[in-house]
């Protein structure tokens, strides 16, 4: 506060302010400007190494990503082929209980208790069309009497 009042009186506002050439000596640039490129180049090299952590880092994630896309496809495969497996097996056996029960009511209808002649109606029931198509005689059951007869047709 002392100080202050001492110089209060001397006080002015300087308007504009010229400094004259200086002349460093070249010892003294070359070592500020030696230090000012080693900031530069320190900021570089920090920017560089920033720059690999990223693209490691990058790396790492798309390795990740892609990883786990491919464990879910494998995961919906083995699904998928887990599903069209049960829905082919319950197919096939609802089609094969439905043959028995109606085979078994054919049975029934015709009054067949024998083994062999359920076994026989049984393989040309199997046929293929185009199996049968082929054979020399065709044989047949008559449905309309209830009875099983075999007829060789020419």
């Amino acid at each position: 506060a002392e100080t202050e009042e001492a110089i209060s009186d001397v006080y002015a506002d300087v308007v504009g302010f010229q400094l004259n050439f200086i002349d460093l000596k070249p010892d003294f640039r070359t070592s500020r400007l030696n230090a000012a490129i080693q900031l530069v180049s320190n900021d570089k090299e920090a920017y560089v190494q920033e720059a690999a952590i990223v693209r490691a880092e990058t790396e790492v994630s798309v390795l990740r990503i892609e990883n786990n896309a491919s464990r879910v496809t494998a995961s919906a495969q083995a699904a998928a082929q887990l599903i069209e497996a049960e829905a082919t097996n319950d197919a096939t056996a609802l089609v094969e209980q439905a043959r028995g029960d109606g085979l078994k009511n054919l049975y029934e209808e015709l009054g067949l208790t024998k083994a062999a002649h359920k076994a026989s109606l049984d393989y040309m029931l199997s046929l293929e069309p185009e199996v049968a198509a082929t054979e020399i005689s065709k044989q047949f059951v008559n449905f309309k009497h209830s009875s099983m007869q075999f007829q060789s047709i020419s």
